[in-house]
């Protein structure tokens, strides 16, 4: 009988209880397709939900993955519509609710999308879900709009870097901040001509540089959201889509409105 190979942990709460196994291949239902994966990426929420952080984490056991890039080796016994997109031999790039670190993955033809030509296995699995978490951040949480200004922290990471991307090509004038000079000066090498390398007292520097935004993503938590949360614009919006400072095997993040903070018209913060 044909098998699958798949990394499981039997419950959350701590990543030495991810082992490697070998499980039966089951039969592809209609409509989806059979992948043959060749990469997978890592992501700040797989580790967060193998140690038990993540407010989407499954009950029981499970098998982490939100991301992946492989070829399509099955596509079903009648080719009917749901998958006519995709062929088998089609390099594919594709999401999903877990279960992404698999050898196989059968999956709706929705949560797929083609691999660009001139793109390796490794950088379609490393796209879709930093790409995916900046547009909802920017958009639908933050309603970003051409001309606005947006604080973009971990601008050097997967979700920030998209997100300075995409900014640019919304209208809007992002400014990005880092931990170094060597990744500020990077950013800055790839176009990007805001970008701030945080100081100890980030809220002093944003008063000094005179910095205010209509939207801020921040990916640090503690006092440098405190400072950012300071530096909106009445109506401004500040959108977590993860928390530096609380890194595994840590307490869980209690994540509040900053404390002392007040504005002239009420701002709004949301979680991914």
């Amino acid at each position: 009988m044909p098998t699958v190979t798949v990394w499981e942990t039997p419950k959350a709460g701590s990543l030495t209880r991810l082992r490697q196994k070998q499980t039966p291949l089951p039969p592809l239902l209609a409509g989806q397709l059979r992948i043959q994966v060749h990469a997978v990426g890592l992501n700040f929420a797989d580790i967060f939900a193998l140690t038990g952080l993540y407010s989407a984490t499954p009950q029981g056991a499970f098998t982490p993955g939100l991301e992946f890039a492989g070829t399509v080796i099955d596509a079903g016994a009648h080719g009917n519509s749901a998958n006519r997109r995709f062929s088998v031999g089609d390099r594919v790039m594709g999401v999903t609710r877990f279960g992404g670190y698999c050898s196989v993955i059968d999956s709706e033809p929705d949560y797929l999308m083609p691999l660009p030509r001139h793109w390796d296995f490794a950088q379609g699995a490393a796209f879709p879900a930093q790409t995916l978490t900046a547009w909802y951040a920017l958009t639908t949480l933050g309603n970003l709009q051409p001309g606005q200004r947006v604080l973009i922290h971990s601008a050097a990471g997967g979700v920030g870097l998209q997100s300075m991307k995409l900014a640019i090509l919304l209208g809007a004038n992002p400014v990005g901040t880092v931990g170094s000079s060597d990744k500020a000066a990077m950013l800055q090498e790839m176009g990007f001509e805001n970008v701030l390398v945080r100081q100890s007292d980030f809220a002093r520097q944003l008063t000094e540089t005179g910095h205010r935004f209509e939207l801020i993503l921040d990916a640090i938590g503690g006092t440098v959201q405190q400072a950012s949360f300071a530096a909106l614009n009445p109506m401004g919006r500040l959108v977590v889509f993860g928390a530096a400072e609380f890194p595994p095997p840590a307490t869980a993040p209690i994540i509040s409105k900053p404390p002392g903070v007040t504005c002239a018209a009420p701002a709004m913060t949301s979680w991914i």
